[in-house]
């Protein structure tokens, strides 16, 4: 677990937030169709915010469309910084 939540601080994550009445059974959806979820925290009655890694997060839209949730990036976090300097080297 904790290796798996280490990986997906390098690989990059998205915190998001999720609005809806059906909170428990998105999640629920979200963990039966393989997506890790962590750092969960219920904001208020129809809220909570999460981290889902990025893969995870193009794949959350089949649950999230069954359930009726609208689901908000609050920041995308991405540690690997070697991408940015090979965007750079192909201008030069």
């Amino acid at each position: 677990m904790f290796l798996k939540i280490w990986l997906n601080y390098i690989i990059g994550y998205v915190n998001i937030k999720v609005e809806s009445y059906f909170l428990e059974r998105f999640i629920n959806l979200a963990i039966k169709s393989n997506i890790f979820l962590w750092d969960i925290k219920k904001r208020s009655r129809n809220t909570a915010t999460m981290k889902v890694s990025v893969r995870g997060f193009f794949h959350i839209r089949k649950a999230a469309r069954k359930t009726r949730v609208k689901v908000k990036i609050i920041k995308r976090c991405f540690l690997c910084l070697c991408t940015s300097t090979e965007k750079e080297k192909r201008f030069i």
